[in-house]
C-alpha cells in the first residue's frame, strides 16, 4: 500500500508539473500569469477523449457537482458546456488552469473553423478537416463500451456520420434505453440517465456484425480522434492518396461510397439523418474504395461498383459529378482526376481512357455485323449494357466492346433457318426435321434468340451438311443417268402429309438411298438431286414422327412455297385456289401449318395423281376423268378418299400399268 500511495503521489506531481510547466510549444505560448481557483487533483487526458468529456472528468475527479464550477473561471455564459469545443469566446488557458490541465490538452481538442471551399465552412476535428454539418455536439452520443472501468466520452461521438465504436463494435446511442430521454451534458454523470437514473452500462448492447466491423473500420479509423488509430489508418492507404488530409480522405470515401451504394441518399448536408444501415453501407463501400484506389474509381468508370451486380451506366457521370460539382473539394477533384486522367475532359473520355476496348453504339453495331434494329433488340434484352450513358444512344453511350467477342463469333456463324431451307430447297419443316436429327444445329443462346427475329442455325453445320452431300452425291458407274428420277418429282407421290426430308437426307448421308447431284445444273441443292427410279419405293417407307421430339418447338406457320409443296400443287393453282377460297387465308404471307395439313389430308391434287397413276405423262388416268369420275372439289383436286377408291377399283397396281408408268417417267 505505501508503494501504491507513493506511485500515486509521484504521478500527481508529474501531472501538476505538466499543468503548470509543460514544455510543448502550445503550452509555452500560453499566458504565464494565470491565476484564480483551481481543482486539487490533476488528471491525464485519454487518447481520443472529447474536450467536454475531459473537463467533465476533471470535475468528477474533484467531486464538483456541475461544470459550472470550472467554466465560471473563464466565461459568464451558463450554457457554454453545450458546445464548449467550438467556442471562441472562452479563455481556454484560464480553463486549463482551473481544471489543473496542461493547455495543450484543451487546445488539441478544440474544433476551430476552417474553409474547405469558398462557400463550405468546415471544422478542424482532431487534425481532420470535416464539414461543419458533420459535427454533432448534442445530444451526447456514446458507446456503452466507453463507460466500462473509468467512464470517458470519446470525441468520435461528435462525428454525426459515425455509427459505432470501431474498437468494440457497439452502436452509438443518444437516448436512454429505459425512458427514451435524450442524453445531455447537464450533469457530470456519464453512466446514468439524468432523467430516470438508469444505468446505461446495463442496457442491452447492440453491435454491428464482425464483417461490418472489419469492413467499416478503415473509414472510421481515419476520423477517429485517437492519433495512433488515425495515423495507422492513413498509412495503410495506397501511395496515390498519401499527403491528403484525413478529413479529405474520409470525404472522398464517403462520397464515392454514397454514389456506389445507390446514389439516392439525398443531399450531402442531410447525411447525418440517414439510417444506421445506410451509413454502414456507405462506410463499408467507402473503405473498399479507398483501400483499392485508383482501381476502384477506374472500375466505377466501367459501371461497376463494390457489392453490386451488373453495370450501372450512371456511375461514370456520378464519379465525374463528385469532381466537377460547384462545391467539390479541390483535393478530392485532384485525387479523382489523378486516378482517371481522362475524366477531366468528359465522362466519355474518362471511360475510354479506362476501357481497353471501348465503343459507342454505332461502332459496336458495325463490329457485330448486325443492323441497328437487331442491336436495339439485343440492348433491350440486356445483352449489352452501356458502361456510360450521357446522351443520344448511338453517340454518347459507351460500351465495353470486349463483351461482344462471344456474340461476334455467334453472329458470324449464323443463318436463318428459313434461308437454310431455301438453300437446301426443302420445306422449313424439313429443315426443322434435320435439326431434330442433329444434322443442323440451332442457335440456342438466349441473347441471340432475343435479338434475332427469326430462328437461326449455325452456318457451319449447314456448310458441313451441304459439303457431305456434294461429296457423296457422285454418280457411280453402275448408276445410269437415264434411270434417274428428280427427287422432288418423286416426292409428289407423298400426299396428305409432310415430306420426310429429315429421314431422306439421313438415308442419303448413310448411303441407304443412292443419289446423284447433277453437275450440269445450278441452283438449290435438292433441285439438282436425282435418285434411281427403282429406289422410289424406299421413300414410301420413310416417315418423320414429330411427337418423338416433344421438346422441339416446331413452327406453327409455313410460307406459301411450303404450303404448295404440302398440297402438291404449283403456284398458279394455289393462286386460283385462294381466289376460289379453297386455300386458307394468309396472315402476314404465312399459313397455319395444321390447317394446310388438314386440307392436304382431304384433297388429292392433279400433280400427285399424275405421279402416282399417270405413268409420268400429262394425261390423267381414266377413272379420274369422264362422266363417272369423282367430282373435283374446287381448285385443289379431288376428295382423296374417293379418288384413291376409284383408282383401286381401276387396278392402279396392275404390273403392266406399273411397267408402262416407269417407261413414261424415264422418257
Amino acid at each position: 500500500m505505501p508503494d501504491q500511495a507513493a506511485a500515486r503521489s509521484t504521478q500527481q506531481a508529474e501531472l501538476d508539473r505538466l499543468a503548470d510547466a509543460c514544455e510543448c510549444q502550445t503550452c509555452r505560448a500560453s499566458a504565464a500569469d494565470r491565476k484564480g481557483p483551481r481543482v486539487m487533483s490533476a488528471i491525464a487526458g485519454k487518447p481520443g477523449e472529447s474536450l467536454i468529456g475531459l473537463v467533465g472528468r476533471a470535475a468528477r475527479r474533484n467531486h464538483l457537482p456541475r461544470l459550472r464550477a470550472l467554466l465560471g473561471a473563464c466565461t459568464p455564459t451558463w450554457h457554454a458546456h453545450l458546445n464548449l469545443a467550438s467556442r471562441d469566446d472562452i479563455d481556454f488557458n484560464q480553463l486549463a488552469h482551473a481544471a489543473r490541465l496542461a493547455p495543450h490538452e484543451l487546445e488539441d481538442r478544440r474544433y476551430r473553423s476552417v474553409a474547405l471551399t469558398p462557400d463550405l465552412p468546415g471544422v478542424e476535428y482532431h487534425g481532420a478537416a470535416i464539414p461543419a454539418y458533420d459535427l454533432q455536439l448534442r445530444p451526447r452520443r456514446l458507446a456503452t463500451s466507453w463507460l466500462v472501468d473509468e467512464p470517458i466520452h470519446c470525441a468520435l461521438g461528435h462525428h454525426a456520420l459515425a455509427t459505432h465504436c470501431p474498437i468494440s463494435g457497439n452502436l452509438l446511442i443518444d437516448r436512454c434505453a429505459r425512458c427514451k430521454a435524450r442524453l445531455n451534458w447537464s450533469g457530470l454523470d456519464l453512466v446514468h440517465c439524468s432523467q430516470c437514473g438508469f444505468d446505461l452500462r446495463t442496457a442491452e448492447v447492440q453491435r454491428v456484425t464482425e464483417r461490418e466491423l472489419r469492413a467499416t473500420r478503415p473509414m472510421l479509423d481515419l476520423i477517429h480522434p485517437d492519433p495512433a488509430r488515425n495515423r495507422a489508418a492513413a498509412n495503410r492507404l495506397p501511395h496515390l492518396l498519401s499527403g491528403l488530409n484525413r478529413g479529405t480522405l474520409f470525404e472522398l470515401g464517403w462520397r464515392c461510397g454514397n454514389l456506389m451504394s445507390d446514389g439516392s441518399n439525398g443531399p450531402r448536408i442531410a447525411a447525418r439523418h440517414l439510417s444506421v444501415a445506410t451509413r454502414l453501407r456507405i462506410l463499408e463501400i467507402g473503405s473498399t474504395v479507398l483501400a483499392s484506389w485508383p482501381e476502384s474509381v477506374r472500375s466505377a468508370m466501367q459501371g461497376r461498383a463494390p457489392g453490386r451486380a451488373g453495370i450501372d451506366p450512371k456511375l461514370p457521370n456520378a464519379v465525374r459529378s463528385v469532381a466537377k460539382a460547384r462545391n467539390a473539394w479541390p483535393a478530392i477533384r485532384e485525387a479523382i482526376f489523378a486516378g482517371v486522367p481522362g475524366l477531366a475532359t468528359s465522362a466519355r473520355t474518362g471511360v475510354r481512357s479506362v476501357l481497353t476496348n471501348a465503343a459507342n453504339g454505332a461502332e459496336l453495331t458495325r463490329s457485330l455485323g448486325v443492323s441497328q434494329r437487331v442491336f436495339e433488340r439485343m440492348r433491350a434484352a440486356d445483352t449489352f449494357t452501356p458502361v456510360s450513358s450521357t446522351g443520344a444512344e448511338n453517340i454518347h453511350q459507351i460500351f465495353d466492346a470486349n463483351q461482344a467477342e462471344h456474340f461476334r463469333s455467334l453472329l458470324s456463324d449464323r443463318i436463318p433457318l428459313a434461308s437454310a431451307s431455301e438453300r437446301l430447297d426443302i420445306s422449313a419443316h424439313g429443315a426443322e426435321q434435320l435439326c431434330c436429327l442433329g444434322e443442323l444445329h440451332l442457335l440456342n443462346d438466349d441473347a441471340v434468340l432475343a435479338a434475332l427475329k427469326w430462328r437461326q442455325i449455325t452456318k457451319s453445320s449447314l456448310e458441313t451438311l451441304c459439303n457431305r452431300l456434294e461429296e457423296m452425291g457422285t454418280s457411280p458407274d453402275e448408276m445410269l443417268e437415264t434411270d434417274l428420277l428428280p427427287i422432288r418429282r418423286a416426292l409428289r407421290s407423298f400426299g396428305g402429309q409432310e415430306k420426310p426430308w429429315g429421314p431422306i437426307v439421313a438415308a442419303m448421308l448413310a448411303g441407304k438411298l443412292p443419289f446423284m447431284i447433277r453437275a450440269d445444273k445450278t441452283g438449290r441443292l435438292m433441285d439438282r438431286v436425282s435418285i434411281p427410279a427403282s429406289d422410289v419405293h424406299l421413300l414410301a417407307a420413310m416417315r418423320f414422327d414429330a411427337e418423338a421430339f416433344p421438346a422441339f418447338n416446331f413452327h406453327p406457320r409455313i410460307n406459301r412455297r411450303d404450303a404448295e409443296e404440302l398440297l402438291n400443287i404449283d403456284a398458279p393453282t394455289f393462286s386460283r385456289a385462294i381466289k376460289n377460297s379453297d386455300a386458307p387465308a394468309s396472315d402476314g404471307l404465312t399459313y397455319d401449318r395444321q390447317e394446310v395439313l388438314k386440307i392436304a389430308s382431304k384433297t388429292l391434287s392433279v400433280s400427285e395423281a399424275l405421279v402416282r397413276w399417270g405413268c409420268g405423262g400429262k394425261a390423267l388416268p381414266t377413272p379420274l376423268k369422264g362422266r363417272h369420275a369423282p367430282i373435283r372439289i374446287g381448285k385443289l383436286g379431288w376428295n382423296r378418299a374417293e379418288a384413291e377408291r376409284a383408282m383401286a377399283q381401276y387396278g392402279a397396281t396392275d404390273p403392266a400399268r406399273i411397267k408402262a408408268r416407269r417407261v413414261r417417267l424415264l422418257s
